[in-house]
């Protein structure tokens, strides 16, 4: 099953690539990359990643995190047992939290911004304990539906890493993407002024798989590539019956 969706070339951003720099190929940012993308089951997850040394950066929508919590440590329980050091988990879709004691997972901190005026959204970040963490306010714009972020500084050894994460509610209305668009291009661009690794986990509901046929899926790919940064994700996240999305 892993192996079929793998090789599935409807479910991967890639094969836009032709297309989109047809006419000058060695403009394609991926060109000097060995950046590969793949879809992992637990057991594939856990015999790529047992005992590296490697950070480990997860980022999952959770569309409720109080009801999702139990299976979300079930999960982390699972990859730590078996030897899969994480440092760091983006959630995005926590909804209202009204008892943070029930959402805590053993060994992670957690950090998070949440709406005040409707129901659903919100980020949030479970980050390694043995970690030091900054929130970075003046990069945490959040406004309900269009915009949701926080921003935090993470410092080991001597090394910093700034993480951003992003939600964005979904609507076709033309306004309020090209205001989310405007907003990622403010964030992005600040975060070009740190002189440190920057790292954005985003559920932006903008479907990269449209990235030739739809414009503002362009602009919207535009703004990360011209700021510096690349997509790492290149493989559909969303995959029902005959439709799918990234």
């Amino acid at each position: 099953m892993l192996s079929t969706i793998n090789s599935n070339q409807l479910f991967d951003l890639k094969n836009s690539f032709h297309d989109l720099y047809l006419d000058d190929p060695t403009v394609n940012p991926y060109n000097e990359t060995n950046l590969d993308s793949h879809f992992f089951d637990t057991t594939s997850l856990i015999q790529k990643f047992k005992k590296s040394q490697t950070p480990l950066y997860m980022s999952l929508n959770v569309q409720s995190l109080p009801s999702k919590h139990e299976k979300l440590c079930t999960f982390i329980h699972e990859l730590l047992k078996n030897d899969v050091l994480i440092d760091v988990i983006a959630v995005q879709e926590i909804w209202q939290l009204q008892n943070l004691n029930t959402i805590q997972i053993p060994g992670f901190n957690f950090y998070h911004k949440a709406r005040a005026f409707s129901r659903g959204g919100g980020v949030g970040f479970y980050v390694n304990e043995n970690l030091s963490v900054k929130i970075i306010e003046n990069l945490s714009s959040f406004h309900e539906k269009i915009f949701e972020s926080l921003t935090i500084e993470i410092s080991h050894k001597n090394k910093k890493t700034l993480c951003s994460n992003i939600y964005r509610s979904p609507s076709p209305n033309a306004n309020l993407i090209g205001n989310f668009c405007e907003k990622l291009e403010t964030l992005l661009s600040s975060l070009n002024q740190f002189n440190s690794q920057s790292l954005v986990f985003l559920d932006s509901n903008i479907n990269l798989l449209s990235l030739t046929t739809n414009p503002r899926v362009g602009d919207y790919f535009d703004s990360i590539i011209n700021n510096g940064f690349l997509q790492l994700i290149l493989k559909a996240t969303r995959i029902q019956n005959n439709s799918n999305s990234l």
